[in-house]
């Protein structure tokens, strides 16, 4: 009678077989690889350390890709110390047109060119646009 060797050697055929009879509960198997020491990073500086380093459209897409995480609001101080500011009316961001010095028309608005930052287009467009200061969004007190 010829029994295969497989049924004869005494090494388990597979580390992942387990029976309801074992003793030991079954364990993954642990694959053979080793981690590249590039991986292995230590003392990592928080992110927010780093904020000044992004660009404004990466800034803007933590923003918008991150809504009521604290990597929106991170975002948002950044956009804010850079001259952008939140327009709650219209849900855009915006800045002064550094080329067009606004207008003042009263204590509470003024008139000149901006550059909006359209999400749809991921684009910014220079427009001409009274502004109310009530519609802005105070970046310190929300954000």
């Amino acid at each position: 009678m010829n029994i295969p060797t497989v049924l004869t050697n005494t090494r388990p055929i597979s580390n992942q077989i387990y029976s309801l009879w074992d003793n030991e509960p079954p364990r993954p198997d642990v694959a053979p690889y080793s981690l590249p020491e590039c991986y292995r990073v230590l003392n990592v500086a928080p992110l927010e350390s780093k904020m000044p380093n992004f660009n404004e459209e990466a800034l803007l897409f933590m923003f918008y890709s991150n809504p009521g995480d604290k990597q929106q609001l991170m975002a948002a101080r950044e956009l804010g110390n850079r001259n952008w500011r939140y327009h709650k009316k219209l849900q855009v961001w915006l800045t002064k047109d550094e080329l067009m010095v606004p207008r003042q028309l009263t204590q509470q608005m003024e008139q000149g060119y901006y550059i909006f930052f359209d999400v749809k287009s991921w684009s910014r467009e220079r427009r001409e646009f009274t502004l109310s200061y009530d519609d802005l969004e105070r970046i310190e007190d929300r954000f």
